[in-house]
């Protein structure tokens, strides 16, 4: 048991020596180091006039086969799906105006 011990700090030693330490460079700066950013006004503010629509349509086509017998049909009965189905469309339309700042209250 005497032996472990010596190795046992030996194993310490060499963890620590070989962990990487954290240095000053690694860290990121605080906020206040990095100059404010020169005001660049947008490239485009969204005003103007949309239009737009929706329409939704969905289609079936599908062999379905009975696995029991029930009162209405016997196992082995196959059946054709056919459907067909359009969802009702709309549309949209509106303008959007921005003001200017001094107009905003």
């Amino acid at each position: 048991m005497r032996r472990i011990g010596p190795g046992l700090a030996a194993l310490a030693v060499a963890a620590t020596a070989v962990a990487a330490p954290v240095h000053a460079a690694d860290m990121t700066p605080a906020p206040g180091y990095y100059p404010p950013q020169a005001y660049r006004p947008a490239l485009y503010d969204w005003t103007g006039f949309y239009f737009g629509g929706h329409v939704g349509a969905g289609f079936l086509y599908d062999t379905v086969t009975q696995t029991t017998t029930t009162a209405l049909l016997i196992a082995g009965t196959a059946t054709n799906v056919h459907a067909v189905d359009v969802l009702g469309g709309g549309c949209a339309s509106g303008n959007r105006i921005r003001l200017p700042q001094r107009a905003a209250a």
